[in-house]
């Protein structure tokens, strides 16, 4: 069995619904109903990832072996990947500020360090700390920020205020991050601005922010002979720059396309974590869900395709 996490990044709004509701949102995005947090479920990400790789692979076989087959003969064999749900690391909330920063709480960092340890990452510094839970008030900058000077060192993210304090703990944590779990094709300025502007707020603000801080757009039906509205309804969104993780795990083939876990991680790696975007979510024709992503299996950091050979 061979284990990896896999970072999304979005590029486009990204619109993994939960269905029509009777709230002020007709399609809201799925979300964590303990935490409101947004979420992927695993099923719906490994559908779009089988989808990717329907496109990628002329081999059906693979696919079948890689993915399982299809429903109606879903008797014969599991498949040989397993997805878990893509939790939020940090969402891009704006701010009067340098546009906008990413937001993430001690709550999510605290899971991520968690499924890195689960993976059983080799490079994972034992002096790697998630900085102390800052107050309803504080926000946890990595570094001191010019943009601030103006406003007294005060954070200002949608509608909460924030006295800015720097954390070097999440410096340290920030710069591991985008060394090892951020794609590099989001381009020299996203990482360099990720750096700077990904910020630490109360578990409670990341709540609020993560209901409050998502896209929300009005769509109408148009009727052809008259281009009068037919229908109205409003539509959640992840907005672009949004970073996610899930947990990918390899297992032994169950069927004759391929011949070991290391294989099968070998062919998820065909699919995630080279230049060309993954789609997920609905509204794919009108460019929804299109994300980077970067596949991380726990080895050297300067080695990020070498697998990890914990089990």
């Amino acid at each position: 069995m061979k284990k990896a996490i896999v970072t999304f990044y979005t590029v486009t709004a990204m619109h993994a619904g939960s269905g029509s509701t009777i709230g002020a949102i007709d399609l809201p995005i799925q979300r964590e109903v303990h935490t409101n947090f947004p979420v992927i479920p695993g099923s719906s990400l490994k559908g779009a990832l089988r989808q990717t790789a329907t496109d990628k692979w002329p081999d059906k076989n693979k696919l079948t072996t890689v993915f399982g087959p299809e429903t109606s003969q879903a008797d014969k064999h599991g498949g040989s990947v397993l997805v878990g749900e893509a939790k939020l690391l940090a969402l891009p909330v704006r701010s009067i500020q340098s546009v906008f920063f990413w937001v993430t709480c001690p709550m999510i960092l605290q899971r991520l360090v968690r499924d890195l340890k689960q993976l059983g990452s080799k490079d994972l510094p034992a002096s790697l700390k998630v900085p102390t839970a800052p107050d309803d008030n504080t926000a946890l900058i990595p570094e001191d920020l010019g943009e601030l000077e103006d406003s007294e060192g005060r954070l200002v993210l949608e509608d909460l205020d924030f006295n800015a304090q720097k954390s070097e703990e999440l410096k340290a944590l920030i710069d591991w991050v985008a060394k090892n779990l951020v794609p590099e094709n989001i381009g020299q300025h996203f990482m360099d601005k990720l750096k700077k502007h990904l910020v630490v707020v109360s578990d409670e603000n990341m709540a609020y922010l993560s209901v409050n801080g998502t896209q929300v757009a009005s769509r109408i039906v148009l009727d052809d002979a008259t281009k009068t509205s037919k229908n109205l309804w409003q539509e959640e969104t992840l907005p672009s720059e949004t970073i996610l993780w899930s947990f990918v795990i390899a297992r032994e083939p169950r069927a004759d396309g391929l011949k070991s876990a290391e294989e099968v991680m070998d062919a998820m790696r065909n699919i995630l974590g080279n230049d060309e975007p993954v789609q997920i979510g609905g509204n794919e024709t009108v460019g929804n869900g299109w994300c980077f992503t970067r596949l991380y299996t726990g080895g050297n950091a300067n080695e990020p395709d070498a697998v990890s050979t914990e089990s």
